[in-house]
């Protein structure tokens, strides 16, 4: 296997998005919709399938003013949400 994938499922790459350019292109819609009022928040999931998630989570932030947020992320027991993340919750 020589490229990343989501979690454990091949049939699934993981996008790079810790690289500016690729951020930027496969982010352009979304924050355009923002950016337009036909989005009011956004719902990412499992970001900790990425390469470093609290470091894509501030930049998600940035990119949207700060945009009303939430990861899908199972958490277990008391487990909470990282510290680092810049999300307003689960889903």
């Amino acid at each position: 296997l020589n490229y990343r994938r989501f979690f454990t499922v091949s049939e699934l790459i993981g996008v790079r998005v810790e690289h500016p350019e690729v951020f930027d292109a496969t982010h352009s819609k979304v924050l355009e919709l923002l950016r337009d009022g036909v989005l009011d928040g956004l719902r990412i999931d499992h970001p900790d399938g990425l390469a470093d998630p609290a470091a894509y989570l501030r930049q998600l932030n940035e990119a949207t003013g700060g945009r009303w947020t939430v990861v899908e992320k199972i958490l277990t027991g008391d487990e909470p949400l990282p510290a680092g993340w810049a999300v307003a919750g689960t889903t």
